[in-house]
């Protein structure tokens, strides 16, 4: 399996100490050192942007002799993205896409363009703290019609999952770094659910793209990411808008 890819450090979510009342001298701790979070409630900084797959590109072709004969590679990605204000992750594909339309056949060095703003990984609104997304891209080794089956209990899994109770369980509070370290490992093993899944349709991984954007950095753009970098094995853009 390829290690991560990294768009930022799921630390650097911005969580802001709540100074208001605070004595001038812990004022100045604060300003001193923003992991101090322990005197109050933090504040959760929010600004309004959008997250889109722009392009993929395949270096490698998979499957070994089945590719001397046809090669041509069956991809899909899952994905699930998310922030801090209490909703539940947005998931890519929802299970109302039409199973055909996110199976890709790209072949060695082909390159998919998604038109406007990219392929819709988080929907343009208010972001709290910031944005997490995960992406991960496999290669199909059955047919585009079981697809539909596969949607639906990858769905099912992520809205069960405690990365889910977590995420709504904030509406009701502030996060904490705390919070974030439980966030985090709630992602991890969400993926590794997602990961039983599809080996057991016997689908192959491809490549896994995992980054945090915190809304004090964001910026509207593209970004290039590939995996590995030296060497890819493919390579995505991702579009803030």
């Amino acid at each position: 399996m390829a290690y991560l890819i990294k768009a930022g450090s799921l630390d650097n979510f911005s969580i802001r100490p709540a100074i208001e009342g605070l004595t001038s001298k812990k004022r100045d701790i604060f300003t001193k050192n923003s992991n101090i979070r322990s005197y109050a409630a933090p504040e959760t900084l929010s600004k309004t942007g959008g997250l889109g797959l722009g392009s993929f590109t395949l270096y490698k072709n998979f499957d070994g002799l089945r590719n001397l004969f046809n090669p041509q590679n069956e991809i899909y990605f899952i994905a699930w993205t998310w922030d801090l204000s209490g909703n539940a992750p947005y998931v890519y594909p929802a299970k109302s896409i039409e199973p055909g339309s996110w199976f890709h056949r790209v072949k060695k060095n082909d390159s998919i363009q998604f038109i406007g703003e990219g392929l819709n990984l988080y929907p343009k609104q208010e972001i709290k703290g910031g944005v997490g997304v995960h992406i991960e891209v496999w290669e199909s080794d059955n047919d585009i019609r079981n697809a539909g089956k596969i949607v639906e209990e990858i769905t099912s899994t992520i809205q069960e999952s405690d990365l889910k109770n977590v995420l709504t369980g904030l509406a009701a509070t502030n996060p904490t770094t705390a919070t974030i370290a439980v966030i985090s490992k709630a992602v991890l093993a969400l993926s590794g659910e997602i990961g039983k899944i599809l080996k057991n349709n016997s689908d192959d991984f491809v490549n896994l793209f995992e980054g945090y954007y915190d809304v004090d950095s964001w910026t509207k753009g593209r970004e290039t990411y590939k995996n590995p970098v030296n060497n890819p094995i493919c390579e995505i853009i991702l579009n803030r808008f």
